[in-house]
Formats: structure tokens, C-alpha cells, sequence
């Protein structure tokens, strides 16, 4: 009986050596999400747009840096709109958006799926203002989460400039919230970037609301 233990035991440590790191996720992440063209890397994921929203063309990139457990989201976003003068024009604007992984609500972490044939979660009805034949991609994803309970601990900062001058934003916001999501234009690629989302949860120590 001996070795039989000792082959259980040897069956776990492998399993756990196969286990990613947090280091190893969020490189992972990282790598494939964010776009490193600059360094011959790849293009990544977090590109979103052409797209018909309410009548208006919006065109998004979204990125992301960590701290170990630190995430700071950046999007960046160019569209057709009346900033928050009242002027119409075309708008630059970044949203930034800061929170800690062991915040985030592991049961509340969820993909949800667009295309332009079925709409939100692939369900009939619940169609987007997409048009592929104007170059719009409509088959993309988004991983919304929330913070534990719900409380307000991201911290918002979103700023807004009409035209191109980005140096020179007209509007700047701060406020908290407890939700917030990466936009994703592969749906095969988003089901694996949850997956590694909320291992770098787990191992920051995040955990699910008690109620």
C-alpha cells in the first residue's frame, strides 16, 4: 500500500506544479490581451470598433497594467457625440479605472457574448446596431465583474477632449463604482481569458459575497 500513497502524492505535486502562477496569469494575460505590436508582439484583443451604438460610430482600445495584484484598465475612445458641454464633434476619451483582484466578487465574474446574427448571449431579440458590411466587427465579447458586496472601491477617472487636442481634456470625472469589464473582439479567446481572470483572482485571495 505504501506506493500507492506515494503515487497520490506524486499525482498532486504534479497537479500542482501544472498550476499557473499568478505571475505566469497575468503575463499570460497580458501578452494576448493588450497589444505589443511595438515589440513584435500581437495585436491583442482588447481592440473593439468599428461600431454603430445609438446611431454613433465608436471606435475603442482597451489595455491593461498590473502590480502583482494592482490592475489599472485603460480605454481609450474616439467617437461621434456632444461631450459634456453640449458640443457635438468628434470626442477623444479616456477612462481609467483602478481596483485590487482580491476585490472582485469571483461569483459575479461573467462573459457575455455579441454577434450580429443573435445579439446579447446569443439570444434572438436582443440584436446590436452592427453592421459588418460598413466594416463594424460584431462578433465580440465583454467580462463584466463587481467587488464584493458591491462596494464602491474602483476608482474612476475619465477625461474627454472635443477634436484631437488630447493634451487639453475639457472634462475630467473621479468618481468610485464596484463594477467594471474588459471588452474582448474574440468570443473563442474571451472564454479563456475569463478563465485565467479568475485564477488571478483566486490567487490574490478573492473570494465570493457571502450573500
Amino acid at each position: 500500500m505504501k506506493w500507492f500513497f506515494v503515487l497520490i502524492i506524486s499525482l498532486q505535486s504534479m497537479c500542482a506544479n501544472a498550476e499557473a502562477t499568478l505571475a505566469e496569469t497575468l503575463k499570460w494575460m497580458d501578452y494576448t490581451y493588450n497589444d505589443h505590436r511595438i515589440e513584435g508582439g500581437v495585436t491583442g484583443h482588447g481592440n473593439w470598433g468599428p461600431f454603430a451604438e445609438t446611431e454613433l460610430t465608436l471606435i475603442a482600445t482597451e489595455k491593461f497594467k498590473y502590480n502583482g495584484c494592482d490592475i489599472e484598465q485603460n480605454i481609450f475612445s474616439y467617437s461621434k457625440r456632444f461631450n459634456k458641454r453640449g458640443q457635438m464633434g468628434f470626442v477623444n476619451s479616456i477612462t481609467q479605472a483602478n481596483f485590487n483582484l482580491k476585490d472582485i466578487d469571483l461569483n459575479t465574474i461573467k462573459t457575455t457574448l455579441f454577434t450580429s446574427v443573435y445579439g446579447k448571449d446569443g439570444k434572438p431579440g436582443a440584436k446590436i446596431q452592427c453592421f459588418p458590411e460598413l466594416g463594424h466587427n460584431c462578433n465580440f465579447a465583454e467580462l463584466d465583474f463587481q467587488t464584493v458586496n458591491k462596494e464602491p472601491i474602483i476608482k474612476i477617472t475619465e477625461k474627454s477632449a472635443l477634436g484631437d487636442n488630447l493634451q487639453d481634456y475639457d472634462t475630467i470625472e473621479n468618481k468610485n463604482t464596484y463594477y467594471s469589464y474588459f471588452f474582448i473582439d474574440d468570443i473563442e479567446y474571451s472564454m479563456r481569458f475569463e478563465k485565467a481572470f479568475k485564477n488571478a483572482v483566486k490567487l490574490c485571495g478573492g473570494k465570493a459575497s457571502v450573500f
